[in-house]
């Protein structure tokens, strides 16, 4: 079928439903309405004669009789309604919530149903449910409504259905207002996991309001409601009337204020540093973003940064903790890994534009998010690199050095740079054509379009795909790494090798991208400071990315010269893949 897809923003949620139409065979064209403007969507469905018109993320509202059927993606489950959805599911603790495919209607998510989905709440910020269980659960239900249009099966009034949801108002700042000194530590964590990422839960501390991310609670460490207790790598200890609180990201209240670290935006002078290294085991509940563990002969290094943003701080402790894996006796294999949304985004765009030198803070942070992709691409040990959620920019290239890239079913990747305005490093100019070739390299980085887990593994790009459900996913995983055990010196000496025999060291392909990188961030070359504005005060899409009108033609760039003189970045990688995980993908 021919498909339009307009979307409020082309966000994580929007690029997997489009990539899954697409690779269900569809024609698929996607369209940016950052406001309500009938006539703009109207002469796109003139322009380009869809059969079906679906909506995955719409702010507002679209003309209910085009001439094609209109689905909208809706967050919740039969007979819920209303623009904070997931909020209220999480706030009234329900037990399970979903997504739905409903036919554009006057009444608010009160259309005719082609499908619906279903999965079980768990304790999680409204943003991590967006980007896991609701994006997959939206993905499936709009493959189910095309493919019932495309069927000619009819849709469903909700007046037929089980009606177990509700018509709600939107959430208000008073809604999202927190009191340490008279509110407990569970009532604290549910408003902030409901406001995150957005806008935010709201707390007057000192003097001041804030907007509080990121909530995890504390058992070892006792405080006084309300007090600041202490600080660890960014995150603030506070006290509430039952256990204290760590908040991880914070920012003032106010137009043009932008998310930090909360130990940077908080009133904290004097208070003790907590400091917690990765390797150590803890009883009870604690803010940890970074965790090693043991599994016998594997060492898995999780990240659990905010958003996946690499600071400087950050990287260097990722660093620190691969070369305390790479020193550890019983280390075989080491396997780095993510959260379930995100393995990796690049380096930490928010830090860099709050700084008082943005550039030389983004200077110093693709140079330490560089140090990790050298470590993981000359580790002495045997290494995994594993994308357990979306990645992008930097976050894909960083971990193509290993020895085998598997992925999670339905991460969503954005292999390129040239969107925030920089030409990227991390070593991509060595791995990725290592990996898929010069001409797919280029069609990746210069394309700026996102890329499916499943044609990842089809180009070459990643050796297996695990299951979606992490718990499934986290179980085959270190299956995965078992398997390679064995093999773990061989595998480690040969890439090694290929390091030692390559015609163009490591060191001038970095020399390249960083020359390239400096001329971004210290001459503004490609925008870069207005495009990062754009991004952490969050000015919304204006039009459609160019990247989804224009079909891609042929690019050259600087890694044709460094490939010209190295045949070896034409290789591609053949791996054998872990017949377990193969029968596990999608």
């Amino acid at each position: 079928m021919n498909i339009l897809i307009v979307a409020t923003a082309f966000n994580g949620l929007s690029q997997r439903v489009w990539a899954e139409l697409r690779r269900a065979g569809h024609c698929v064209e996607a369209r940016v309405l950052p406001e309500e403007n009938d006539a703009q969507v109207r002469a796109w469905v003139e322009e380009l004669a869809p059969q079906a018109i679906i909506a995955p993320f719409l702010k507002s509202r679209i003309p209910t009789d085009l001439s094609a059927p209109t689905i909208i993606i809706h967050p919740g489950i039969p007979g819920d309604a209303g623009p904070s959805s997931i909020d209220w599911a999480i706030l009234n603790n329900e037990a399970t919530w979903g997504a739905e495919a409903i036919l554009v209607s006057e009444v608010m998510d009160g259309g005719d149903l082609y499908a619906h989905a279903e999965f079980p709440m768990r304790p999680a910020t409204k943003s991590n449910l967006y980007s896991d269980e609701i994006t997959e659960a939206a993905a499936r239900v709009a493959l189910q409504a095309i493919a019932s249009i495309d069927a000619g099966r009819p849709s469903t009034p909700q007046a037929k259905l089980e009606r177990r949801g509700q018509t709600r108002r939107a959430l208000k700042n008073a809604d999202r207002d927190l009191d340490f000194v008279r509110m407990d530590a569970e009532q604290i964590v549910r408003i902030i996991r409901d406001s995150d990422s957005q806008p935010g839960a709201r707390a007057v501390i000192g003097r001041q309001m804030y907007r509080l991310y990121d909530a995890y609670f504390e058992d070892a460490i006792s405080s006084k409601p309300g007090e600041i207790k202490a600080t660890r790598h960014g995150a603030v200890l506070i006290g509430t009337t039952t256990r204290p609180v760590w908040i991880g990201v914070a920012k003032k209240e106010g137009v043009g204020q932008v998310k930090r670290p909360a130990a940077h935006v908080l009133p904290v002078e004097g208070v003790t540093e907590r400091d917690f290294e990765p390797w150590r085991l803890i009883d009870g509940e604690t803010f940890q973003d970074l965790k090693l563990t043991h599994h016998g002969g594997i060492t898995v290094v999780e990240m659990l940064f905010y958003n996946g943003a690499f600071s400087t701080e950050r990287s260097m402790r990722v660093l620190a903790a691969l070369e305390y894996a790479e020193r550890n006796d019983r280390t075989k294999i080491i396997v780095l890994t993510g959260s379930s949304s995100f393995f990796c985004n690049g380096i930490d765009l928010n830090t860099i534009h709050s700084s008082a030198n943005p550039a030389l803070e983004a200077w110093h942070s693709i140079n330490a998010i560089n140090a990790i992709a050298l470590k993981i691409t000359t580790c002495k040990k045997a290494i995994i690199t594993t994308i357990s959620g979306n990645a992008g920019a930097g976050g894909v290239m960083v971990g193509l050095g290993a020895d085998r890239l598997v992925g999670r079913c339905g991460a969503m990747l954005n292999p390129h740079y040239k969107g925030i305005g920089l030409f990227g490093s991390e070593l991509w100019t060595y791995n990725l054509p290592r990996r898929i070739g010069q001409k797919q390299a280029e069609h990746l980085t210069e394309g700026l379009l996102p890329l499916g887990i499943d044609e990842a593994l089809e180009l070459g790009l990643i050796d297996a795909i695990l299951p979606r459900d992490y718990g499934a996913f986290t179980g085959e995983l270190l299956e995965f790494a078992r398997a390679h055990a064995g093999q773990a010196e061989k595998i480690a000496a040969q890439r090694l090798n290929r390091i030692a025999t390559s015609p163009t060291p490591l060191e001038a392909h970095l020399a390249v991208e960083l020359s390239e990188m400096s001329r971004n961030m210290f001459g503004d070359s490609l925008g870069l400071a207005g495009k990062c504005a754009a991004f952490v005060t969050k000015i919304p899409q204006c039009a459609t990315p160019k990247a989804l009108t224009v079909t891609l033609e042929h690019h050259t760039s600087v890694i044709g010269h460094l490939a010209a003189s190295n045949p070896a970045t034409h290789e591609l990688v053949h791996v054998q893949l872990n017949p377990r995980a193969v029968s596990n993908a999608a």
